[in-house]
């Protein structure tokens, strides 16, 4: 990393795993992890997340309590292609998030942390690269008993010309975000599997996280709020 480049932290776990990003020489966006001593409370990194193709960009927004790292990479086109990190022994494997051929973009925002024989489910969004600039909130769902893991369902959760967007996800399976209302603003949401939506609050606004007592946060106009999804 550059020193005095510009980073950012977006997500960590119990053990003290943060990821996020951070400058390169060249002035790109390499997704990077450091970890946090518990008791010491020493901090070592960046340590750049691997399997980015030259010229590329890539972004890490959240880890799991197995220290799975869910995020996106960014082709020279700016194309965005979402991936998760598989931590294998001491060292990560990447693995593309497919399933959406329809769309151009795609990114994960958030994963869970399973019970032991569930797959893995990650969150967030895949986009087209037209004129509409449409978003869909998705989930994919992941074998993780396999190195690389693989992708086993995928499951597009907005509605059909209405965008959305899925940015968080709890150890259940239900995921957090928002959806368009049909007055074109943006509603919180939560999702249970291929439910539709339920719509939190009618006002302008976007759920951020869901806990596993399904409890939501986000934003209503320009307030905050807490709201238990039923």
């Amino acid at each position: 990393m550059t020193p005095g480049g510009f980073a950012a932290a977006y997500g960590i776990n119990d053990t003290g795993r943060i990821v996020g990003s951070a400058e390169n020489s060249d002035g790109l966006w390499q997704a990077v992890r450091w970890q946090r001593d518990v008791a010491s409370g020493s901090l070592t990194g960046p340590f750049v997340l691997p399997g980015v193709p030259a010229g590329w960009e890539a972004e890490a927004y959240a880890v799991n309590a197995d220290d799975t790292i869910a995020g996106e990479l960014i082709d020279g086109e700016g194309i965005s292609h979402a991936v998760i990190w598989q931590l294998n022994g001491a060292s990560y494997v990447r693995v593309d998030l497919t399933g959406f051929a329809a769309f151009a973009h795609s990114l994960a925002l958030d994963l869970n942390s399973p019970a032991v024989g569930d797959p893995l489910v990650v969150a967030g969004e895949v986009g087209d690269d037209g004129l509409s600039a449409l978003t869909q909130a998705v989930q994919w769902s992941v074998d993780m008993t396999t190195v690389p893991a693989t992708v086993t369902a995928s499951a597009n959760l907005g509605v059909a010309g209405k965008s959305s967007s899925a940015a968080a996800v709890n150890a259940a399976g239900r995921t957090a975000g928002w959806e368009e209302s049909a007055t074109g603003i943006s509603q919180a949401a939560t999702w249970d599997g291929l439910s539709p939506a339920a719509i939190l609050t009618a006002s302008d606004s976007q759920a951020f996280d869901i806990n596993v007592n399904n409890l939501v946060v986000g934003r209503s106009g320009e307030l905050g709020f807490v709201k238990l999804a039923n």
